[in-house]
């Protein structure tokens, strides 16, 4: 009955599952595919980049770093959960389509501004330099937030 219910009737699904039950069978758990763990690792890189950005007081970088740390970990779950690659860079909707809670869909939506906001000047120019600094540090926090949280979807250590 399991493996009837595992193996879908859509051929993604059905591929996908059979590499789940494999891994299951020759590991006895469940490993990352290759796919998952690129995006989990540019998340990672992206994570680290915000924080070097925010102490070098390069808040449009760190603010944009952060919102693509959280969109690779977000993807990374949806690829890892077999929903492909979700082409958007809205985080509210990789969020719900994971079945994060709210605090993790507020939290992308707190970071969704940042990728078009930190890619232009005058942007910058709107907020005084502490409200920036402020949402810099709020922004990293929040992607490291969803990192975390996606990184407990797929079980790994945070």
């Amino acid at each position: 009955m399991v493996c009837k219910v595992l193996l879908a009737e859509n051929p993604f699904f059905r591929q996908r599952n059979i590499y789940i039950l494999e891994n299951i069978l020759k590991y006895g758990r469940f490993v990352l595919d290759e796919e998952t763990k690129k995006w989990l690792n540019k998340a990672d890189s992206d994570l680290k980049h915000a924080g070097n950005a925010l102490g070098d007081n390069d808040l449009d970088w760190a603010e944009l770093a952060s919102q693509q740390s959280a969109e690779k970990a977000l993807k990374a779950v949806c690829i890892q959960n077999g929903f492909g690659l979700i082409k958007t860079h809205d985080l509210t909707i990789l969020a719900r389509k994971v079945k994060a809670p709210l605090d993790i869909v507020q939290k992308g939506g707190l970071l969704n501004p940042f990728y078009t906001s930190a890619r232009y000047p005058d942007v910058e120019e709107l907020m005084d330099a502490e409200a920036n600094k402020e949402a810099a540090k709020d922004a990293v926090k929040a992607a490291k937030a969803i990192l975390q949280w996606c990184k407990k979807q797929l079980k790994l250590k945070t």
